[in-house]
């Protein structure tokens, strides 16, 4: 539960980096934002918030975002003619009720869930979108492990055969060897906003198509710091990319040469 609660912290922060067009390292400043959302959202499965759960009406982070003044239309949080013994008394009554309240929509909801279920597989038909999963385990040494799984795409489906899916790779231009089912899940994503092509060119620097570097910001020796303007072969628009993104592509080698900063290159390449 704690992992699946992470991975949704992740997907959060993920899409709004994404969204917002921030390098990946910034994701941090998106950290306390995307955990007020999270924490202040009544979950379905138990009817509360996990801040209510918690705190049973304590605190209420659905009035503002920033602390002002109280507003002479809002009622404090304790009446000052109660003592705080019974503020806190009536505190670990209301959150007994909403944790009962959330064991008894839990245990509904799976009695509900196992008589639905058809023992049916999830299936993606040709031509979706989906995100491939590969496993490793906490010190990134490869034994597998679901808690540490991550995903890699999007790619798109071309052929089904049983539970084996074969996946055409748009970045690279090449369908991937078949895999099975379990590995997969769907790319959900707003088809009016998002290209899913161009969000796979935008993955790991493992094959990026970098047709060109055309400038960057930063002084090129602070490589935490330093950004690069990326023009993408076959599209039009640049991106701003760290250099984390590009550091073992050719065409970026080529570009530290003609700055006279050969030196920079990593010395795997030298």
């Amino acid at each position: 539960m704690i992992e699946r609660s992470h991975r949704e912290t992740r997907r959060f922060i993920t899409d709004t980096v994404y969204d917002k067009q921030l390098k990946k390292s910034n994701w941090s400043t998106s950290l306390p934002i995307v955990m007020r959302i999270h924490n202040s959202m009544k979950k379905e499965l138990t009817g509360s918030s996990p801040a209510y759960m918690l705190y049973a009406g304590g605190i209420n982070l659905d009035t503002r975002l920033f602390p002002t003044a109280q507003a002479e239309t809002e009622q404090p949080l304790i009446n000052m003619q109660q003592s705080w013994s019974e503020w806190m008394q009536a505190r670990i009554l209301a959150q007994r009720v909403a944790i009962d309240t959330a064991v008894d929509n839990t245990v509904k909801h799976q009695a509900q869930h196992a008589a639905e279920d058809t023992g049916l597989r999830t299936e993606f038909p040709v031509d979706s979108w989906v995100l491939k999963g590969y496993a490793t385990d906490s010190y990134g040494k490869g034994r597998p492990s679901k808690l540490h799984m991550s995903y890699t795409g999007p790619y798109k489906v071309t052929k089904i055969e049983g539970t084996n899916y074969t996946l055409f790779d748009p970045k690279t231009g090449k369908l991937l060897e078949p895999c099975t089912i379990h590995l997969l899940k769907q790319y959900s994503y707003d088809a009016k906003r998002v290209d899913p092509l161009k969000v796979r060119i935008k993955d790991k620097e493992d094959s990026f198509l970098i047709e060109s570097i055309q400038g960057h910001y930063g002084r090129l020796h602070k490589k935490s710091e330093v950004t690069f303007i990326v023009k993408w072969d076959g599209f039009d628009e640049t991106t701003i990319e760290p250099w984390e993104h590009v550091r073992d592509n050719e065409i970026l080698h080529q570009y530290l040469k003609d700055k006279g900063k050969a030196q920079l290159i990593p010395k795997k390449f030298k």
